[in-house]
């Protein structure tokens, strides 16, 4: 598959070069209207034609190579093996021996060049081809010559490959010898890159190197890779670089989100907790992809600072109940550590049974120092298992409810529940409180449900009814409140008659649409196991909103402690 992904392109780029052949015919074409010619381009005609030869450069002399085929043995690229280059060489060398095949031409690493051997050399060859690297970018490649050797410079797989079929086109052999035709020297491809222009302070950033302090190797790379993808540039990565230029990339205790300043020729990227860490990595990748095609990108006289203070957080994370063969204990102590690093305000739990209520030392017992649960006067908390928990000190509850949707439509529930006395489940339930900020004054309408698992718009669509009636009216009696409903939906945004699409039908937001950060996965998976990519096809955990909220985040959390405590990922927001 990738040959013939390589060979397409290199039809492709030697059909273009064909066609600006054709364009600008010089005499070697196969006729047509003469072009008029000056007489200086009539002097240069006259002398190839006395001399047939002086457009060739000799490759044998005698029939023995006057070349050694040389590939690059060390500093590659990301992606980039010794044995891709080794097999541009390789194809070079082969193509001489088929043409002169007594000729003996070898491919040999940049450590083994044979002495009085000029080279053909592919890839950064130390001391012949390096200069031929400066101002290439990441998919372009580049034919040139000096002092005798031969120079196919390129960073990717790609191209060494459609450059060295382009020196193997050029290969003629004549009266026995083998020649090179000089008109492919000089030459380059030059592919199209968002970024054409990136500085800071002025300086072109492709003269930086990206440098990085502590456990910060992947997200160097990670702005390395940027950066590669959208100018074309691959930047040194290093530990704890000495450069004068450079892109510092360090975890600082001092800031509270992260951080983003022009310090002389340096440009300094730093981040607070985890969470600021993936908001950053976010902005970085957004700042560079939104840059149009062509465009410029200058970091000058930075100085902002993006700080979590002032917003508000909120989890949602489906616990997966203890009927699914699961010890609650076990669960607790990964989901209690996750919360606990991201400090939300709200919490909304799905499938929170009687056993994590029962659970020694499990989630309730270990948040009970910051958070308090919100208590519906009338129910029995057993039968709660889409709690709702929140910050006690920042706020204070209003007034609650809460609504078992079998009661009110056709919800699925189990009959064979084996951890509750009557053998029914509680999962279909929504929960719903009025929480008010102590110190604002603001108010808060956080509702948390969990729908029928259903193949049918039927079941999901009259849950959602109940939903988008309650909270309204409950949203209806605080003006100016903040509504938010949490959740395992059970549906993704692919349907609009299921129980998410339905409620974005009825004047609910997708907090997913209207957040400046966020990244682009499913929530339900395999345990222990990523869940796949595309939000809007395969999510069934939402967080919708009745107003267009500021947010500047969603994050869908993926981290290998909480992918083993259940098969749905914790989704995080904050908004302000």
């Amino acid at each position: 598959m990738k040959n013939n992904f390589f060979s397409f392109f290199a039809f492709l780029l030697a059909a273009l070069f064909l066609a600006v052949a054709l364009a600008g015919c010089n005499g070697e074409g196969n006729g047509g209207e003469t072009d008029t010619v000056s007489p200086e381009s009539l002097a240069d005609t006259e002398t190839q034609q006395s001399d047939p030869m002086s457009g060739y450069l000799p490759l044998t002399e005698n029939g023995k190579p006057l070349y050694a085929v040389v590939y690059q043995a060390s500093g590659f690229a990301p992606g980039v093996t010794s044995t891709d280059i080794y097999e541009a060489a390789l194809s070079i060398a082969t193509k001489l021996n088929g043409l002169l095949p007594n000729a003996d031409f070898r491919a040999v690493s940049s450590s083994r060049i044979p002495e009085g051997m000029r080279v053909i050399a592919v890839g950064k060859v130390e001391g012949i081809s390096d200069s031929y690297f400066e101002g290439l970018r990441f998919r372009d490649w580049r034919l040139d010559e000096t002092n005798g050797n031969i120079s196919v410079a390129g960073y990717v797989h790609s191209a060494f490959y459609i450059a060295s079929e382009r020196v193997k086109d050029s290969i003629k052999l004549i009266d026995g010898e083998l020649y090179l035709k000089k008109d492919i020297l000089g030459t380059s491809f030059q592919d199209s890159y968002s970024i054409k222009d990136m500085t800071v302070n002025g300086k072109s950033v492709f003269d930086y190197e990206i440098s990085y302090t502590g456990n910060n190797l992947d997200l160097a790379e990670a702005l390395r890779d940027q950066i590669r993808a959208t100018g074309g540039v691959l930047l040194p990565v290093v530990e704890n670089g000495t450069a004068e230029k450079q892109i510092v990339i360090e975890c600082s205790p001092e800031t509270t989100g992260y951080r983003v300043a022009c310090e002389g020729d340096k440009l300094i990227i730093s981040y607070g907790d985890t969470l600021d860490r993936e908001l950053l990595e976010m902005n970085l990748e957004r700042t560079l992809n939104n840059v149009t095609s062509g465009g410029s990108l200058e970091w000058k006289d930075v100085e902002k600072e993006y700080s979590l203070l002032g917003g508000r957080r909120l989890i949602t994370f489906n616990v997966l109940n203890v009927w699914n063969g699961t010890t609650p204990g076990a669960r607790d102590d990964a989901a209690v550590k996750m919360i606990k690093a991201y400090m939300p305000d709200f919490i909304c739990l799905q499938e929170f049974d009687i056993g994590y209520r029962n659970a020694t030392n499990g989630l309730i017992s270990q948040l009970s120092a910051d958070y308090a649960e919100v208590v519906v006067s009338g129910v029995e908390q057993n039968y709660v298992w889409n709690p709702i928990f929140y910050d006690k000190d920042k706020y204070t509850v209003e007034e609650s409810g809460f609504v078992y949707l079998p009661d009110h439509t056709t919800s699925n529930e189990s009959q064979n529940y084996q951890a509750t006395p009557d053998k029914t489940s509680r999962f279909r339930s929504l929960v719903w409180a009025v929480l008010k900020d102590k110190t604002t004054g603001e108010i808060f309408v956080i509702g948390n449900l969990h729908f029928s698992v259903t193949d049918g718009a039927t079941v999901q669509g009259g849950e959602a009814a109940v939903v988008i009636n309650t909270i309204k009216g409950v949203a209806a009696r605080y003006e100016g409140c903040t509504t938010l409903v949490a959740g395992d939906y059970n549906s993704n945004r692919q349907s609009s008659t299921m129980g998410v699409g339905t409620m974005l039908s009825q004047g609910f937001y997708d907090t997913y649409d209207r957040a400046y950060h966020r990244n682009d996965y499913a929530t339900a998976h395999t345990t222990g196991k990523a869940p796949s990519t595309g939000y809007l096809k395969n999510a069934i955990d939402h967080v919708l909103s009745l107003q267009q909220l500021d947010v500047q985040a969603y994050l869908v959390l993926v981290d290998e402690e909480i992918l083993s405590a259940s098969d749905h990922s914790p989704t995080v927001i904050q908004f302000n």
